[in-house]
């Protein structure tokens, strides 16, 4: 076999979630390439990006795409949802989100990744994929002739539509989307949602010509009505949207299937399922880019870990929590949001998202009893907090001879922690004060400091015992969050 055709890591699809997966490894050193069924720019729905969206592009040094003269930031929203008055949301109260042309900004990602010495097949077939006892082989098909890569790890990332039914994990009620464009001159420049009796619209430029208006609805609903004419009526129903209700055009709505769900086995053989290929988020909240993105870049780390020698059920593992963790925060939230919307009291369609709940694959897997369990636990801030510590701490001397001891109610767990880009197996901190476990402080490991401590200690024998390990100002910064949090006490 052509050795130049010997990849740590093959991705599918070049859409946000495999590209920025893509980019990370890239960054790591590793061998990617990529095979992409479509001719970019493509059309693509999704352009409205959250505002943690900076934060991702930014730390995958490609912030300057999003600056791009047509894109739109800091739109302010009209909102009618938990009353029907209308609520004016300002681009400082929303954050710094963005409307963006999706095709433009996919295209600009994977040429970006190009750059940085990706290997790019695009437009390419995948023709067969099978596994052999370490490496996976894959045929694929471009410019008509047939090429074999090799990758030890696979990254799918193509989307919804190649994962079989028995695979998902329903995580709510299916919905259906229904759109059109109009002339941007028919609305101010901003984003515009509308809760109604049968659904929600919504509504946003996706150019400087184009405004999108787009209703979500029960599935059933188009076996009942047509699409133009349920798109009609939510329209000339709203307040936000019904200028425009004579100039919908029949020829020119579109469609499509909004199902949430996760994969029942997003890692297996190292072939790990990415972005919607993995899950699916309600559209309401607009962060399914966001929250793509920045599940790969944890992928990344787990892929970077087992193709650095290390335990790739540790890995596995971790990537299926970081799963769990986004998408029962994910469900939570969505069903506590269609709760507050005004007709959500009375009527099927808001009733029947106001639940957290799961319908389970018929492929029954471990990840989705923990998903299941993660669920009905409740959140973990919102647990009471300890009521003996010291608020206040005004100088060290004043410290200097008091007692130190550790809260009985904090223990220890083993948790894989990231160290310099991969996992490793450490010894993590749990207290009901914490959102979830820690394993650092200030960039410092915390079991090491507390394992130091010893009954009697004062806090000056405790920072002198630190002290081999840390300057004595960050080892009393150190002392102070953990006895703001609880955890030490004095």
């Amino acid at each position: 076999m052509n050795k130049d055709l010997d990849f740590d890591v093959l991705v599918l699809g070049g859409g946000p979630a495999g590209t920025c997966a893509a980019l990370r490894l890239l960054d790591m050193g590793r061998k990617v390439a990529l095979v992409e069924r479509e001719v970019f720019p493509r059309t693509q729905i999704g352009e409205s990006l959250s505002p943690g969206t900076w934060n991702v592009f930014n730390y995958l040094k490609a912030g300057h795409l999003l600056k791009d003269d047509g894109y739109f930031p800091g739109l302010q929203a009209s909102v009618i949802w938990e009353s029907q008055f209308v609520q004016t949301i300002t681009p400082e109260q929303r954050g710094p989100g963005l409307m963006v042309d999706r095709g433009q900004l996919d295209m600009d990602l994977i040429n970006l990744a190009v750059s940085r010495r990706l290997y790019l097949l695009q437009p390419a077939e995948i023709k067969t994929c099978r596994k052999t006892e370490e490496r996976w082989q894959i045929q694929v098909v471009i410019d008509g002739k047939i090429i074999t890569i090799s990758a030890k790890l696979i990254l799918d990332a193509r989307g919804r539509k190649g994962v079989p039914i028995k695979n998902k994990i329903v995580t709510a009620p299916e919905s259906i989307a229904v759109w059109t464009q109009v002339n941007a001159g028919a609305f101010q420049n901003q984003t515009l949602i509308e809760a109604l009796d049968n659904g929600w619209l919504w509504g946003a430029p996706v150019s400087a010509k184009q405004f999108r208006v787009m209703a979500f609805a029960d599935t059933l609903s188009v076996k009942i009505k047509r699409p133009y004419d349920l798109l009609c009526g939510f329209v000339k129903d709203s307040q936000l949207f019904k200028s425009v209700a004579t100039s919908l055009s029949a020829k020119h709505i579109q469609t499509c299937k909004v199902d949430h769900y996760c994969h029942n086995t997003p890692w297996e053989d190292n072939y790990i399922r990415l972005g919607e290929t993995a899950f699916t988020l309600d559209p309401l909240s607009s962060t399914g880019v966001e929250k793509a993105m920045r599940v790969s870049l944890q992928a990344a780390i787990a892929v970077n870990t087992v193709l650095s020698g290390g335990e790739p059920e540790m890995a596995r593992s971790f990537y299926e929590n970081i799963l769990i963790e986004a998408i029962s925060t994910h469900v939570k939230w969505t069903a506590g949001y269609y709760k507050l919307a005004w007709p959500a009291k009375e009527l099927s369609f808001w009733k029947s998202r106001s639940a957290e709940s799961i319908i389970l694959s018929a492929n029954t897997t471990s990840l989705q009893a923990r998903l299941k369990a993660h669920l009905e636990v409740s959140p973990r801030n919102a647990r009471a907090k300890p009521a003996a510590r010291t608020e206040a701490i005004q100088t060290l001397e004043s410290l200097w001879y008091r007692q130190v001891k550790v809260s009985p109610e904090l223990t220890f767990i083993k948790r894989p922690c990231i160290v310099d880009d991969r996992l490793e197996l450490k010894i993590a901190v749990d207290h009901p004060c914490l959102e979830r476990e820690i394993a650092y402080l200030d960039q410092v490991e915390l079991a090491p400091l507390l394992n130091k401590i010893t009954a009697g200690d004062t806090f000056g024998d405790l920072m002198y015992k630190w002290g081999t390990a840390l300057p004595l100002a960050q080892g009393a910064r150190i002392f102070v969050q953990l006895n703001r949090l609880g955890m030490l006490l004095c």
